[in-house]
Formats: structure tokens, C-alpha cells, sequence
């Protein structure tokens, strides 16, 4: 099966997996379905507001691939390597893990905010890892551009 997060996707708590109801019936069945938690209506209800709202404006799905995209690019012709993914996050490997927290702090003085992150399955340092949004605009993008250029 494959999932998604609505955390990520609409900034409330839980996630999405697209799969028949035979599979679902599967999935509720096992245990790692039912975490060690119960729902929580609120974000329950944020998240199918959220869903709603994206749905009446279909623009916004179209801005996000854009800018993922010039993101994408924007980082690839300063030699960074950031696959080829349509997922509205870039992360890229520059130097050790901490010239990477050196530089999220350099960012972060000039008002940029991106994430030095030792997630699991990051290499060994870390990675910078940087969110796209549909609401970014490409002066956004070639502002981190711009200033990744001076700093690396």
C-alpha cells in the first residue's frame, strides 16, 4: 500500500491510503492501523475542510507543481542533487552535518527557513531540507536560490 500524510499535505494530524475497501478492511484489521492513540475530531474535521477547500480550487494543486518544479530546478543548476520527485519537498546533501546546520542558520538570519534534518533514511550527516508551497512565488524561490549561491 501506498499513503500519504495529511500533516504534511494540510498541517493537521493524520494521513491517507487510496486502496480498495478489501484492503482497508486489511489495513483497520492490523494493529499498526490503531497506533497507540485514538482520533482526534478536530483534525479530523481541519483535514476534510482542508480536502474540500483544495478540491474548489484546483488552481492551487497547479501553482504547487510549478513550484516544485522551478524549485527543482532552481536548486539542480547550483549542482544540487534533488531527484526527480513531484513532492512538494526538495532535499539536498551539502557538505557535513554541521557546515548543513551552519547554513539552516545562515538561512534563517536572512528570514529563510529551511530544515537541517537527521530524519530516518537521511544520509549520515543530515540533509537541508526545503518545503514548496502553492503560495511561494518565484521571488521566493530565487531569494533561497540566490542566497544558497552566496553561502555554499
Amino acid at each position: 500500500m501506498i499513503g500519504g500524510s495529511t500533516g504534511k499535505a494540510f498541517g493537521v494530524l493524520g494521513g491517507i491510503i487510496p486502496a480498495s475497501d478489501e484492503e482497508v478492511a486489511a489495513f483497520r484489521a492490523a494493529p499498526a492501523s490503531r497506533g497507540a492513540s485514538v482520533g482526534q475530531p478536530a483534525a479530523a474535521a481541519m483535514c476534510a475542510r482542508s480536502l474540500q477547500y483544495v478540491r474548489e480550487h484546483p488552481e492551487l494543486l497547479s501553482r504547487l507543481r510549478e513550484n516544485v518544479a522551478y524549485m527543482k530546478a532552481s536548486l539542480r543548476k547550483l549542482g544540487l542533487e534533488v531527484g526527480d520527485s513531484i513532492a512538494p519537498v526538495a532535499t539536498f546533501v551539502s557538505g557535513s552535518g554541521q557546515s548543513m546546520q551552519a547554513l539552516q542558520e545562515r538561512l534563517m538570519t536572512e528570514g529563510i527557513y529551511v530544515l537541517h534534518s537527521t530524519y530516518i533514511g537521511a544520509a549520515a550527516g543530515g540533509v537541508i531540507r526545503c518545503g514548496i508551497f502553492a503560495d511561494h512565488t518565484t521571488q521566493h524561490i530565487d531569494r533561497l536560490s540566490d542566497a544558497l549561491l552566496r553561502l555554499l
